[in-house]
């Protein structure tokens, strides 16, 4: 869960754009680069959704299993509170 607004931030900068946070700017921290955008932008648009959907549609399914697969509602209804 972190990882996608770390890698937001360092698309941010490293394609030039301004970023303050809390007030401090964060452009002098590093310098814009476009490979490393490019790379970024790839990990924040394409990989880390992916990972996120992925994840999403794992505990779906382990939850779909534990219901009727293997006929335990007392273990869902706990997790699901």
């Amino acid at each position: 869960m972190l990882r996608f607004p770390i890698s937001g931030v360092f698309l941010t900068v490293w394609s030039g754009d301004a970023l303050d946070v809390f007030g401090c700017s964060l452009n002098s921290l590093f310098t814009p680069d476009a490979q490393l955008a490019a790379a970024a932008a790839f990990l924040h648009n394409l990989v880390l959704p992916a990972v996120f959907y992925l994840a999403i549609s794992a505990h779906f399914g382990a939850v779909t299993k534990h219901h009727f697969a293997e006929r335990r509602p007392l273990e869902v209804r706990r997790m699901l509170r």
